[in-house]
């Protein structure tokens, strides 16, 4: 799946316009969908920094570090709001057709949180949780 693919999947499940996402604009959704279009492209499916920066319009390949950084971050940090972002852009992209990079990142995002006290941590709601569960492929405990 090509870099573009895969920001045309993101932004169609997010919502939001492949223009805007591609843009310097630093409002959080868009910044939280430039993160996880980052994080996919280069642990999924092995894009290097450049060529990810280069199809961000030319961004150096430290702004893209910085966006896998943000990921790392919120999800160490348990945030709320990203994570069920995250994972319902991981749970669409699991039931097309390219699925590999979603069930790799879906396997990155559960070692995450069965390494942490997440769910003593994150405040989810019962559907929040059992699409998390769902999506981890773990059953409810």
């Amino acid at each position: 799946m090509s870099i573009s693919e895969l920001t045309d999947k993101v932004c169609e499940i997010l919502d939001q316009k492949k223009s805007q996402v591609r843009s310097p604009s630093r409002r959080r959704s868009l910044v939280w969908s430039r993160a996880i279009i980052c994080v996919i492209a280069f642990r999924e499916y092995g894009y290097t920094l450049k060529k990810i920066g280069e199809y961000f319009n030319g961004r150096d390949h430290s702004t893209i570090c910085n966006a896998i950084r943000l990921h790392d971050t919120m999800i160490l940090t348990r945030d709320r709001p990203y994570i069920i972002q995250y994972s319902k852009v991981i749970r669409e992209l699991r039931h097309s057709r390219d699925n590999v990079g979603a069930v790799n990142a879906l396997r990155s995002l559960a070692v995450d949180v069965l390494r942490s006290d997440f769910w003593d941590k994150v405040k989810l709601t019962n559907k929040e949780r059992r699409l998390i569960y769902e999506d981890l492929c773990l059953k409810p405990g």
